[in-house]
């Protein structure tokens, strides 16, 4: 297990309430509408299918397993990067 943090992500999030008032919560939104302004509504990215007329947001799974071998390898690099095993898996 990894140790507690000095500081929860509550704390982080009330910490941005307070800042993001005012003139700096106008600088961030006029930042952010320049740096997307143009951007697509949508990304034209490869696919094995055609994008449905409709989007209908149904997810699915694909349920797998990895080996004991392979887990325990991926157990031993998270502690290494001092991640949890989401974070590698993820990455």
């Amino acid at each position: 297990p990894l140790p507690e943090l000095a500081i929860q992500y509550a704390d982080f999030a009330q910490w941005q309430r307070q800042y993001l008032q005012g003139e700096a919560l106008e600088q961030q939104v006029s930042y952010w509408k320049k740096q997307l302004g143009g951007a697509p509504t949508l990304l034209t990215l490869p696919t094995d299918r055609a994008r449905p007329a409709a989007q209908s947001y149904r997810g699915a799974s694909l349920p797998f397993v990895i080996s004991q071998a392979t887990t325990a390898g991926l157990h031993a690099l998270s502690r290494q990067a001092r991640a949890t095993l989401f974070m590698t898996l993820a990455a």
